[in-house]
């Protein structure tokens, strides 16, 4: 049976996907650093997510820092944002790799859903909307027809209470995961993605097992 292909941050979201994934198929975990600060803390994640879920291909790779990320000034961290087009290149490495490993299928965690009480856009990714989703899956299928290769999103809809608590029902091991957008150890509790996680886990009613302020290894 072949793989599906997860891009994986070795963040809540995509540690969900893969999980979801993984009860279909095996896993082939990809991952990218593209300049992220977070880079190395996020790729230990994204290596014990690799172990867990049984991947039978992992790979990390380097993509060029072009755009890095841009910050609102009146919220700092907090207002940090991907730049543009940053998940187009994401895509285009899986489905390179999908080539290799005859996949027919990458696996994201993009989520477009609603917020669960947390300030901001529901996600930090401009691209991370369904038109762009259903415009994507188009432009994989006529650009080979002879290997078409299918963007499995079951994360789409949901809002990040509804994440944790699916997560929870796969026994996804959240303490392998990295959420935070600062660089470090420990989560900062402040920016977008530390504030959008504890969320999930305040509305799902579900205690977080890497809480602001412990050291995390």
């Amino acid at each position: 049976m072949t793989p599906t292909i997860v891009l994986c941050s070795g963040g809540l979201n995509s540690a969900v996907a893969a999980a979801l994934a993984r009860q279909e198929q095996p896993v082939a975990m990809l991952f990218v650093r593209h300049g992220q600060p977070t880079a190395a803390r996020e790729q230990e994640a994204f290596q014990a997510l690799s172990e867990h879920f049984e991947a039978v291909e992992q790979l990390a790779v380097d993509l060029p820092s072009i755009g890095g990320t841009s910050e609102s000034e009146a919220s700092g961290a907090a207002g940090r944002r991907h730049p543009p087009g940053l998940m187009s290149g994401l895509l285009s490495l899986g489905r390179m790799w999908a080539e290799r490993l005859n996949s027919h299928r990458m696996a994201v965690g993009w989520r477009e859903g609603p917020t669960s009480g947390a300030d901001g856009p529901a996600s930090a990714w401009p691209e991370n909307i369904r038109e762009y989703l259903h415009l994507y899956n188009y432009l994989l299928g006529a650009g080979d027809a002879d290997h078409t290769v299918e963007i499995f999103c079951p994360l789409v809809d949901l809002d990040p209470g509804d994440v944790v608590r699916l997560g929870h029902r796969l026994h996804v091991p959240y303490d392998r995961t990295w959420s935070c957008m600062t660089e470090g150890i420990r989560p900062c509790g402040v920016c977008w993605s530390c504030r959008m996680r504890d969320a999930g886990f305040r509305s799902a009613g579900l205690p977080d097992p890497m809480p602001v302020g412990e050291l995390v290894s």
